[in-house]
This record gives structure tokens, sequence and C-alpha cells, in this order.
């Protein structure tokens, strides 16, 4: 897992100070819950839980595979600066926001109108794709910043696109303060769900809603789940039950990683995960090829650090439908990337020792081959057959980002660093435009061409392959719908009224 620079992040695998976080965010984030915890209950409780009837497959390409990245915007590349560089229109770009503080201007709220202006330099149909974090907590996302978010992703679909919009990703690992908090996630995503979907009237098939867990492997993560921060085993027992899911009374590594975290297929459109190559061995210091077939393997459940080998392409997007799914939603690869360690980081985990910062800095490499790193990655999840067997995934997003994280200083970029020419991620560019040119965009579908026009589909289209919004097979909710639903929440209202009167 990564998130844009600027923001504490730990390493995405078996990695104890993944789950650290500072006192004063600790400290700030239970104040915000606290705060705001008896209005967001009062609104909770108001929250119609049916999810309105709408396409299954919103801005799904009819054929192949979307292709995108989420850019860094907040040190000033932009999506036309990556489509120049790489000679293609991506067919989507994605940037995130924290809806629950603004802290931080790089996630404030506000940065969509930046995000709408970066997508209309583009003159393409390019899809918005929008994270959105609740930093501080499911508790301290109140109605207000609700109704903010319902603005702006109006906004974004009256520019003239569709919106994929990913919540509270990652929610199963250990490094976020809402992490591992499944019956907290579900409840949040669909009051969310509800909230937006209730809200955009003819609008409601033009944004789709992208589950995205962090892929499984070293899960649960066991810094997160022992560490002073999230004391799951010790005192939090029902927490804990709803994930040991083999009822051997822990929390371990076979116990299943995402389906606790699901919430259902009437409230998702597509499914995804965060994936990425750090190296070989925690603490992700060496410079290592990814071995073959790797990618795969974490996607299969058979990476060999999941020994419950749960598979999430084949539980959500392929064959083992279940009671819980149906598994034919469309698979998004949500982000991507192989890190390429450049040194120590500027900005170590607080509590590691001055022996830890000298055995990391003696394995890192900087002569090993960057592009066969990144090269060894991207050939995995580009490769036709592989494509094929996985018929079902839909769009790949890379992750555009040089930044520290842990103990190292990380380049997970393949579309070249902004804005600099003479970067040395220059030569990972193009070895990547030379494979897209040899075949590995046989199966992408790229962004058309031309501005769209306010309150268009938006989507993305390649030479023969579009992507559309889908009409729906039993039709989006009708405004008579909606209305008899108002009408049946005031008489329920007025009823109950009554009743506390007589």
């Amino acid at each position: 897992m990564s998130l844009p620079a600027g923001l504490s992040l730990m390493s995405v695998e078996i990695s104890q100070t993944r789950a650290r976080r500072s006192n004063n965010v600790l400290a700030a984030a239970a104040a915000a819950a606290a705060a705001t915890s008896i209005a967001c209950l009062l609104a909770q409780s108001a929250i119609a839980p049916a999810a309105a009837s709408r396409s299954p497959l919103p801005v799904a390409p009819n054929d192949g595979v979307l292709f995108g990245a989420w850019y860094d915007r907040p040190h000033g590349d932009t999506p036309l600066d990556i489509n120049n560089r790489l000679g293609r229109n991506l067919s989507f770009f994605q940037t995130d926001i924290d809806l629950t503080g603004t802290s931080k201007p790089e996630t404030a709220p506000n940065i969509t109108d930046q995000f709408i202006q970066h997508l209309d330099q583009t003159n393409t149909d390019a899809i918005a794709y929008l994270t959105v974090y609740p930093f501080y907590g499911f508790d301290a996302v109140t109605d207000a910043q609700l109704d903010d978010l319902v603005t702006r992703i109006k906004k974004i679909i009256a520019s003239g696109r569709s919106l994929f919009l990913r919540y509270a990703p990652e929610m199963n690992g250990s490094w976020f303060y809402y992490g591992q908090n499944p019956e907290g996630f579900v409840t949040s995503w669909k009051r969310v769900y509800s909230y937006v979907t209730s809200r955009l009237g003819s609008d409601i098939d033009k944004i789709a809603f992208l589950w995205s867990p962090n892929s499984a492997d070293g899960y649960p993560w066991p810094g997160g789940v022992s560490s002073p921060q999230y004391p799951l085993n010790s005192t939090d027992a029902s927490r804990v039950k709803l994930l040991d899911t083999d009822n051997d009374g822990n929390l371990t590594m076979n116990d299943n990683p995402y389906s606790p975290y699901y919430p259902g297929d009437d409230f998702v459109d597509w499914v995804g995960f965060s994936v990425y190559h750090y190296g070989e061995e925690w603490r992700w210091c060496q410079n290592v090829v990814p071995a073959p077939g790797k990618f795969e393997a974490i996607l299969n459940g058979t990476s060999g650090k999941q020994p419950g080998n749960y598979s999430f392409y084949d539980m959500f997007s392929g064959s083992k439908a279940t009671s819980l799914t149906k598994a034919d939603k469309p698979f998004f690869v949500s982000e991507t990337g192989a890190a390429y360690h450049l040194g120590l980081s500027p900005e170590p985990p607080a509590d590691d020792t001055p022996a830890i910062l000298a055995d990391c800095a003696r394995q890192i490499d900087t002569t090993v081959d960057r592009v066969g790193v990144k090269q060894g990655w991207w050939r995995q999840f580009l490769d036709a057959d592989f494509l094929k067997r996985h018929p079902r995934l839909k769009a790949i997003g890379l992750f555009e980002f040089v930044k520290p994280e842990e103990e190292t200083q990380r380049d997970f970029t393949n579309l070249g660093k902004a804005p600099f020419a003479d970067d040395p991620t220059v030569p990972v560019l193009n070895a990547f435009k030379a494979d897209l040119s040899g075949g590995y965009d046989v199966n992408l579908v790229f962004a058309k061409s031309g501005a769209v026009s306010g309150g268009g589909n938006g989507g993305s289209t390649a030479s023969s392959t579009s992507a559309t919004v889908m009409p729906s097979a039993t039709s989006s909710k009708s405004a008579a719908t909606r209305a008899s639903a108002a009408a049946f929440g005031f008489v329920w209202l007025a009823a109950a009224a009554a009743i506390v009167l007589a």
C-alpha cells in the first residue's frame, strides 16, 4: 500500500512498523472522534439500509483494460504532463482527499477543483478516480462532510466525466487509524454509499464505487494487531471474533483477509486491491527483480505469505460464488508499483535504532538495474496470457510517486518523475514506452482525444474499444421510486411523532 508524498505511511507486507502512528495523530484522531461521535450516530441511524438500484458496471469497458495512474499532484505533476511523456492518453487519473480533516492542504477536499482543471487540460475523456480517506476514523465522518463530498462529486460529473470513488481503502491493514475494524468499515461504507447515491439523481450511473482492501501478503501484519495503537487481541474481543474466520480463537495469517470487510454486492460496483513489489524480505531495503509469477500468486493467494490461500480474484471476480457475493464484480488493480530503494528515508520510524538503519543502509544497492526491477513487475500484469486468465480484470492503476516509506526513500514511478526531463527515471519511462509499442498495450484502453462537454458521460475509448456508462438491466431508481421512498419516510416519522405525543 502507498500514499501520496507528504502523508505518513508504513510498508505493505509483514512490517511491524506499518502500524505505528505518532501519539499526536492518535490524540487528534481520538479528539475528533469524541467531538463528533454523537452527531454521527444520529446521522447513521437516519440512513436507509437499502442500496439504490444501479447499473452493475458503471464506467466499465466493453472490452479491454482501462489503464491510468495516481499522479503526483502535490509535487507538480499533471495528467497532461504524463500523457505527453508517455505519448498516450491514459484512460483515468487518480487523486485523493481526506474526508475528515483539512490539516494537510494537499489532501483537503477543495483540491477537487484543481483535479477537474488538470483533467480538462488533457483534452480527453479520461475518467476521474477519487480516493476518499477518513483519516480520523469512521466516527469522525459528519453529514456536513458528506454533503460537501456530494457537491464535489456532482461538480466532477458536471464537468463531463464518469467517476471511480474508492472509500476508506486498505481497511484490512493496520497502518490506518480506521484499519482492521470490519464492523465500523461496513457500516461507514454503506452510509457513504447510500448518502451519495441517494443524492445524485439522474447522475446515479456515472459513479462507480470501488471496494479496495490491501493485498493479503503478510496479513494480519502482526505489528498492527499487537501494538498499543491496535490492541485487537487484548482489548477488543468482539472485533477479533469477526476477524477470526477459522474460529481458532486468534487472529492469524490463516484467517480470511478480505470477506469480513465486504459490504455486500448491492453496495459495491467494482472490487480491487493495492499490490506492490517492495523486495523479497522485510525490512524491504534491497533492490530485487520480482520473481516470475509473483503478481499472479498474490492475486490468487498462493504467494507463500498467505497460508489461507484466499484468492481475491476468484472470491470476488471469478468463479467462487458464495452467500457473501456472486463473485462477478469487475476487478481493478487499484494501485500498484515496484519500489526501487534510493537510500535511507529522511524520516524513518521514530523507534528505529541506529543498528536497524545501518543494516538497511548496508543492504541498499543502487547498482541494481532500476529498469529491471520495474519492468519485471509491469510485464507480469500487462502480459496477454495473464489477462486472458483473468478476463474480469478491467482496470490497472499505477502509483506514480517518489517518497519516503519506513526506512527507505522509494521510487515507484514508471512514467517519469515530475517534471524533470533529465531525471534518472527516464530510462524506465523509455523502457515502458518500448514495451507498449512492442505489444504490451494490446489489451489496454486509452482515452479518446477531444474535450468532454459538461454533463456528458465521460468514459474512455481506444480505436475500437469503448468504455461507457452501462445502462442498468433493471433501470436506475426512478424519480417516482425515490419520491415514494421519501414519502414513506415522512409517514414513518409522522407516525412515530404521534406515538410520542400520545
